[in-house]
């Protein structure tokens, strides 16, 4: 895709114009790259702030920092529960191939009336306002393809209570992103027209005063798309968690909670739309919990297995933009089949902001995201203490968000 610029109009008949609408471009220019979770891989339940994504209206760029494609199945398979530390190497690969409206269709810049300043080029023959440059929307074309590498460090600890864990984890990754946008030419049209009786001379000053707009409105949205098209790499945003699980003693049935905060510490600059740090903080409540119908062991294990994660988030406002995105909810769901070390299945999950956007720098209208997505999973366990997932998902309803698919590779290893 290359970037579309504009032609200026030469005289009154219709010509390409793009045109500059500062609250919708308040939204569009913060769309950030969504990605799997960044959360440690470990335990049956994987409730530590495994699902989060560190890249967002809808919200803020229409995304949240939760991230919209699932990956409880393959967690749930790891059932890494040994005392000590853990870690987990991920890599993924994210399309993010088309941002979508409140009624699913792509996004466009909006069409607006201009009133066109005739007064000084005219001699004041002309005031200004009497003529309108009506501009008509325009398509806009977007992908961006992202890598994640993502490294966490944990501890798990013992309680003293048998089946009882508390744990906490440090969560980072370095992304790359390489963004392309662009934006279809627009029609434009003078009104009213002007008598053929206007004199030559401010027929003339006419034209120049639409050229003049056409030249701005084109270098301003020019601008707007060299900042959406970068391709950009850094660390992400850290997200520290705390969290607890216990087990049943006939180790069928497993629940956990999780306190998880994401701290914006991660590269973040002003001038650009794709950055690896979101620029806010964000916390977020969670809770998990995982039963199997089938006997279930470190050496071997059969059967079905069934999970739900839910939980919910909030966020602090971000200084740069003044936008502070509303709150969000998740529900994510597995079910899984395994056999012996190995174990594949479906997950799926819905992705919801419950409350608008908020700040001096939210558009006036409002938007709230909604996404949902799912996939399949496979699974193998190398060792007791290590255990490999590959997960593949894609996004079949979207709401004022991205629409991405993404695969996922994840090494997991406790110490």
């Amino acid at each position: 895709m290359k970037k579309q610029s504009a032609r200026c109009p030469s005289d009154f008949s219709g010509a390409a114009l793009p045109i500059f609408n500062k609250d919708y471009w308040r939204r569009f220019m913060r769309i950030k790259a969504g990605f799997f979770p960044s959360g440690p891989a470990v335990l049956l339940l994987a409730v530590e702030a495994l699902s989060w994504s560190n890249e967002s209206a809808a919200a803020e760029g229409y995304r949240l920092r939760q991230a919209a494609l699932p990956v409880l199945g393959g967690e749930m398979a790891a059932d890494l529960e040994q005392i000590g530390f853990f870690g987990t190497v991920a890599v993924g690969y994210l399309d993010s191939y088309k941002v979508v409206d409140d009624q699913g269709h792509h996004i466009s810049v909006p069409g607006q009336s201009i009133a066109l300043p005739t007064g000084a080029a005219t001699g004041g023959a002309i005031p200004d306002g009497t003529y309108n440059v009506d501009v008509g929307p325009a398509a806009i074309d977007y992908r961006q393809l992202s890598q994640q590498y993502r490294f966490i460090i944990g501890y798990l600890f013992d309680t003293g209570v048998e089946g009882n864990r508390l744990g906490v984890s440090l969560s980072r990754a370095y992304q790359r992103m390489d963004r392309e946008v662009s934006i279809s030419q627009q029609t434009v049209q003078l009104r009213p027209q002007p008598a053929p009786s206007l004199p030559p001379p401010l027929q003339a000053a006419l034209n120049t005063s639409l050229n003049r707009v056409a030249t701005q409105v084109a270098a301003t949205q020019q601008t707007e798309l060299d900042a959406q098209n970068r391709e950009v790499g850094g660390l992400s945003d850290s997200v520290f968690a705390f969290f607890f699980t216990r087990t049943s003693a006939d180790r069928r049935f497993r629940y956990g909670i999780d306190l998880a905060v994401a701290i914006p510490d991660g590269e973040y600059r002003s001038d650009r739309a794709p950055n690896p740090s979101l620029n806010y903080y964000t916390s977020r409540l969670e809770t998990a919990m995982v039963y199997s119908f089938g006997p279930q062991s470190y050496d071997s294990f059969s059967g079905i297995t069934i999970g739900n994660r839910t939980g919910y988030g909030w966020n602090t406002i971000n200084k740069d933009t003044e936008i502070r995105t509303g709150q969000f909810f998740n529900t994510e769901f597995a079910i899984e089949k395994v056999i012996g070390r190995f174990a594949f299945g479906l997950n799926a999950v819905a992705l919801i902001q419950t409350t608008d956007d908020s700040g001096s720098g939210a558009p006036e209208r409002s938007f709230r995201l909604r996404t949902y997505s799912g996939g399949p999973f496979a699974a193998i366990r190398l060792t007791e203490r290590a255990g490999i997932n590959i997960s593949y998902a894609d996004t079949f309803y979207a709401r004022n968000a991205q629409v991405s698919r993404g695969v996922a590779l994840r090494l997991i290893r406790s110490w």
